[in-house]
């Protein structure tokens, strides 16, 4: 709220709160979860959680993260990580040559996103951006509207404060 609330004392910028929150769940002092059907479900809880600051994103309690965690009954058993599958290639006076996995070096997803997930893709675009130099994103949205002020107030200040360019069409 107080990133948003017109008068509120706020931080100096975005990243301290997303850097104490982060710090709070990973200390498991509290967890980071999703309200679903007005009941907070635990999803991040002492890890390395993904925040998106998304509406319906909420803290949670320690102890009411603890009670969803399912028991730990043994310690889990991991398996060796595998490499990834190397093609072989014949080559004619050479004999067989193992060649490199397949790498992709440019990469372009198109997809709707069903409403509720925006959490779950902030994870894979925080991975995503630690793979490759560049992210250039494209946001189409439909049926429904903001006001003027709404775009101003939420969407434009938004992006001022991360300091990003944004064309709005």
């Amino acid at each position: 709220a107080s990133l948003t609330a017109p008068g509120e004392v706020r931080a100096v910028s975005q990243w301290v709160w997303e850097q104490g929150i982060a710090e709070g769940v990973r200390k498991g002092l509290f967890g980071l979860g999703e309200l679903q059907e007005d009941r907070p479900v635990c999803t991040y809880f002492k890890e390395e959680p993904s925040l998106s600051f998304a509406d319906g994103e909420v803290l949670i309690r320690a102890e009411k993260c603890e009670a969803q965690r399912p028991p730990e009954t043994a310690a889990p058993s991991f398996a060796a990580p595998q490499a990834p599958p190397v093609a072989t290639v014949r080559e004619p006076g050479k004999g067989t040559v193992q060649a490199a996995p397949a790498r992709h070096e440019q990469l372009s997803l198109d997809f709707q996103l069903p409403k509720g997930k925006v959490s779950s893709l902030m994870g894979l675009l925080n991975y995503l951006q630690t793979k490759y130099q560049q992210m250039e994103m494209s946001l189409r949205l439909q049926n429904g509207s903001l006001t003027e002020q709404e775009m101003e107030e939420r969407v434009k200040e938004t992006f001022r404060q991360m300091g990003v360019e944004v064309r709005i069409r």
